[in-house]
This record gives structure tokens, C-alpha cells and sequence, in this order.
């Protein structure tokens, strides 16, 4: 029976006393569970070892090794709970660490969608300023084309008025000189021809006369010639205004159309820029999207995280303490159980 066993068990320990050998399997079954009960944790599996004890066919073996096994999951627990906080100790780090990450990068997709933006909004408004100022040209130049035109068909007329005047001049000039070469000539040989028929009789009264439009005459001429040469002046000096003005109308289109070959490839830089502005927007607020999206699914992990993790931390020195504890309770347990003194 279960006294002989405790019996033949007790002999065959070194230091048991002679008290010990005389206590029944009994008292040693309540003292086992009077150290199980003092635990406060209140394990169900010590609850289970205490119950078996009270059973009258108990078994000293079969409680040593519930104990045994008992203590032993009591160390995988603790093991696993050393894992768990490992685990929940770095993957909290680690995604707290990826957290920042992945704000700091919405936060650099958002300040280059914003400064696109501004970059965009810019290059239109110089786009706009460049093609103004190239409709402003042409309108410059068309204006300067009519003008020249204007001022070439006066040239022509003028010089064409002034060459005919010019020409009538010289025309009327010739044959007044021609006319009154004639009259002198006759004058002459009228003269002559009197002072052969009669030397002493006076020269005839119409000579001064004639002396006096030959004068006139003279100086009608010479204010032909002036009249003649001022108009060759003023053709001149018209020629040389019709070349300044081309000279000067020709410079400005050639600036203009510089002007407005660089106006036209800034225009087109800015257009390329103002595009590649325009994907760098759209590519950064699709990567701003995914990112929110990423946020979103790592607040729900780290949410998740916490709540898996939290409790364990906040109390694991509590619970390797209490597992200490009932480890301790269940050596004392064996050890009432197989008969160790604890005076």
C-alpha cells in the first residue's frame, strides 16, 4: 500500500531523520499542497497537481513527474515569452524606425509635388511672357515693313518729281541760252554791218536794250543752274536717306528675328522643362498615394503590433517572477513529496 511505499522510499534516502520516516503519505500529501496553495498565482496546473494529491490512490511517482513536467513547461513558457519580447521589442523598433521613414518620404513627395507645382505655374507664366513678347515683334516689325514701304514709294515719287524738274530745268535753260546766243549773234552782224554803211552815225537806240536782256537773260540762267543743282542735291542726298533707311529697317529685322529665334527655343526649353515638371508631379503624387497607402497598412500592423505586444511587456518581469515563483513552489511540492525537510 501507499505507507509500505513510503516507507521503503524513505529508507532509501541518505539524511532523512527518524520524524520523517514516520510521517504518513498523508501528512505528506498536505503539506505538498499546503506549499502549492501558498503560490498566489493561481495556475490551473498546480490547481490540477493539489486535486491529484487528494486523490487516495495518488502516487508518489506519478506526482513527481506531473511536477517534473509541469515545471518543465513553466521554463518553455518562460522561453517563449523571452522570445515573444525579443520579437516584440525589435519588430516595435524596426517599425517605428520604418514609420519615420516612410513619413519622411511623404513629406519630400509632398514638398516636390509643391514645389513642382510652383515650377509649373512659373514656366506658364514665362511662356506666356515670351510668346507676348514675340506677337509684340511682329507686330513691331509688320508696323516697321509698312512704314518702309511708305517711305521707299515717297522716295520714288520724290525723286522721280525732283529728276523731271530737274530735267525741265536744264531743258528750259538750254534753250534760253540757245535763244539768246542767236539774238546776239544777229545783234552782232546787224551791228557790224551799220558801222560799215555809216562809221560816224550813233549806234541805234535798241542796243542798250538788248545789252540789258542779255543781262536778264544771264541771270535767269545761273538761277536755273542753282535751281538745277539743288534738285540734283536733294536726289542725292535722298538716295543716301533711302539707303540709311533700308540700312536701318534691314538691322531691325535682323534683330527682331534674333529676338525671336531666342524667344522661340527658350519658349521651347521651358516647354520641355515645364513637361518633365508635369511627370515628376504626376509620378510623385502616384508615389504619395502608395505611400499613404503603405502608412495606412503599417499604422494597422504597428496597431496590431501593440496590442499583441503591449500586455506581454508591460507585465513579463511579472510574469517570470511568478513562473520563478511557481517552479520554486513545485521543487518544494516534489520535495515534501519525497520526504526533504524544510525546518
Amino acid at each position: 500500500n501507499d505507507d509500505d511505499a513510503l516507507d521503503l522510499f524513505k529508507k532509501t534516502l541518505p539524511s532523512t531523520s527518524l520524524l520523517q520516516v514516520q510521517v504518513s503519505s498523508r501528512e505528506v500529501l498536505r503539506q505538498a499542497r499546503q506549499v502549492l496553495s501558498a503560490d498566489k498565482r493561481g495556475d490551473f496546473r498546480l490547481d490540477l497537481i493539489s486535486l491529484a494529491m487528494r486523490g487516495k490512490k495518488s502516487r508518489f511517482a506519478q506526482l513527481g513527474t506531473m511536477i517534473d513536467k509541469l515545471a518543465i513547461q513553466l521554463g518553455k513558457d518562460q522561453v517563449d515569452d523571452d522570445r515573444k519580447k525579443e520579437f516584440c521589442t525589435n519588430e516595435l523598433d524596426v517599425s517605428e524606425d520604418e514609420t519615420k521613414a516612410m513619413l519622411r518620404k511623404k513629406k519630400e513627395l509632398e514638398t516636390a509635388i509643391s514645389e513642382g507645382e510652383g515650377a509649373i505655374a512659373s514656366l506658364k507664366e514665362e511662356i506666356s511672357s515670351l510668346t507676348a513678347s514675340i506677337k509684340e515683334t511682329d507686330k513691331k516689325v509688320e508696323e516697321a515693313t509698312e512704314l518702309r514701304k511708305q517711305e521707299h514709294q515717297e522716295y520714288k515719287e520724290e525723286r522721280a518729281a525732283n529728276t523731271a524738274a530737274k530735267k525741265i530745268i536744264l531743258m528750259a535753260k538750254g534753250r534760253m541760252d540757245e535763244f539768246y546766243k542767236k539774238k546776239a549773234s544777229l545783234m552782232q552782224v546787224s551791228s557790224h554791218r551799220d558801222l560799215e554803211s555809216d562809221a560816224l552815225a550813233p549806234p541805234p537806240e535798241t542796243f542798250d536794250a538788248y545789252t540789258t536782256k542779255g543781262a536778264e537773260a544771264s541771270k535767269v540762267t545761273t538761277m536755273m543752274e542753282f535751281m538745277a543743282e539743288d534738285l540734283e542735291k536733294e536726289i542725292v542726298d535722298g538716295e543716301q536717306e533711302e539707303k540709311d533707311s533700308q540700312a536701318s529697317y534691314e538691322k531691325f529685322v535682323a534683330d527682331s528675328a534674333e529676338k525671336r529665334s531666342t524667344a522661340t527655343e527658350e519658349i521651347e526649353a521651358k516647354e520641355r522643362a515645364k513637361a518633365e515638371a508635369e511627370e515628376t508631379v504626376l509620378k510623385s503624387k502616384a508615389m504619395s498615394k502608395a505611400e499613404t497607402r503603405k502608412l495606412m497598412g503599417q499604422s494597422e500592423y504597428v496597431k496590431n503590433l501593440h496590442s499583441e505586444c503591449d500586455w506581454l511587456l508591460e507585465n513579463f518581469d511579472v510574469r517570470k517572477k511568478a513562473r520563478l515563483d511557481e517552479v520554486e513552489s513545485l521543487k518544494r511540492a516534489k520535495s515534501v513529496v519525497l520526504g526533504a525537510d524544510f525546518d
